[in-house]
């Protein structure tokens, strides 16, 4: 598996909301040493992101960047309910149906955020 390519802030930010305090190593990792050294810079200048030195060593969220992650999680389970209810109502097309914001679609939304988070992109075949 490869980096995954999408929005580099969402990812630096969402590494750290699902790892908390992160390495440098790992962020690399994650979106690249040139985009998560470039990325890191900005977020930390603009007080989403603090940096952690001495005993302990990494990037962690502020209170203002853990915000991020978070909408976007609570949008994703908003959607996932509305799926869900609309399955349990017996319209068994929120289940799965490609074309709209299925149980599934949600659910591979998350999927995909988790890759990412760990820095991985789905090949082919996997």
């Amino acid at each position: 598996m490869t980096r995954h390519s999408s929005d580099p802030d969402f990812q630096v930010l969402h590494v750290m909301a699902v790892r908390g305090l992160v390495p440098r190593a790992t962020l690399d990792a994650a979106v690249g040493a040139e985009a998560a050294s470039e990325r890191v810079r900005q977020l930390v200048q603009d007080g989403m992101v603090k940096e952690l030195s001495g005993r302990v060593e990494g990037y962690t969220l502020t209170k203002g960047g853990a915000r991020a992650p978070r909408r976007a999680a609570g949008d994703r389970q908003v959607r996932r309910q509305a799926a869900l209810d609309k399955v349990r109502d017996g319209d068994l097309d929120w289940m799965a149906k490609p074309t709209i914001d299925s149980y599934h679609a949600v659910w591979f939304e998350l999927h995909e955020a988790l890759l990412q988070s760990q820095g991985l992109e789905r090949e082919a075949g996997n």
